[in-house]
């Protein structure tokens, strides 16, 4: 969206360029209700008898992390992880050391 400000109680919305499937809204857009900014979709419909009508959906603005739109999963040192999975390596072979082979099934 550009830095254009609407007055209060007004909205405005465009065509969606970037829609791949029917569930993507036809227009997107933004309005301010009672001074607090909303995101709008509508989508285009028709009814029983052919009448155009559109279905609007209001959202709370996106807030996305600018930063990293996908942050990395956070673990501990390699130190720690190696010791985690040499932990596991170990529990599994004493599972493995504990099978009893004489066992007819």
């Amino acid at each position: 969206m550009s830095d254009y400000t609407h007055k209060d109680n007004t909205g405005s919305a465009f065509t969606n360029n970037y829609k791949q499937n029917e569930r993507h809204p036809d227009y997107k857009g933004s309005c301010v209700v009672r001074g607090e900014t909303f995101e709008v979709a509508l989508w285009e419909r028709k009814t029983a008898k052919g009448d155009t009508y559109y279905s609007i959906k209001f959202s709370e603005p996106y807030k996305g992390n600018s930063e990293n739109k996908h942050p990395k999963k956070t673990t501990g040192t390699f130190n720690e992880d190696f010791a985690k999975k040499q932990q596991t390596a170990n529990f599994v072979q004493d599972i493995q050391d504990m099978e009893d082979d004489d066992l007819p099934f």
